[in-house]
């Protein structure tokens, strides 16, 4: 039957519906062939990660060493729209203090291993205030407004005591 793959192959036929089918057929097998490679690459990465976990955690260790700073500057600039290099120059304003306790700040890759200084900023304008340590940014500036903050300064200043009703 003219237009199959047989009568283009066994029969010597070279009508344009037998072409069309052998070039329709070569077309098929390709993909397949391309499915089966990209299915044999697949299982060889797999299992080079399972034979080689401690390898793949030195890479990717040394890869995160190499381009943690490119990382940091990008979320950085996304997320406060500063550089790494104004967060340094706010570390040295402030004297690498923080704003509220007064206790010393760390760098990022600092040698103790501590965690780096957060930054204080605005949620709604997006102004950064400053750098601050992580206790003081999740207890004292993380759950207080302006109108709580108010509130506290005016009860500390009190003069009530509890002592003498």
């Amino acid at each position: 039957m003219h237009g199959t793959l047989s009568y283009y192959t066994y029969h010597k036929c070279r009508c344009e519906a037998c072409k069309k089918a052998k070039s329709e057929w070569r077309r098929h097998n390709r993909l397949q062939n391309i499915a089966r490679e990209q299915s044999r690459e697949r299982a060889a990465r797999q299992r080079y990660k399972m034979w080689n976990p401690i390898r793949l955690q030195d890479y990717h260790k040394a890869y995160t060493l190499k381009h943690c700073d490119k990382k940091r500057d990008a979320t950085l600039q996304q997320t406060y729209g500063i550089s790494s290099m104004q967060w340094d120059q706010i570390f040295d304003i402030q004297k690498g203090l923080c704003q509220i306790c007064q206790k010393p700040l760390h760098k990022y890759h600092n040698p103790e291993g501590k965690r780096a200084a957060a930054i204080d900023h605005d949620h709604k304008s997006k102004r950064v205030r400053g750098l601050v340590c992580y206790t003081c940014n999740r207890t004292k500036i993380g759950t207080n407004t302006l109108e709580t903050a108010k509130r506290l300064v005016t009860h500390l200043e009190s003069d009530f005591d509890g002592r003498k009703l």
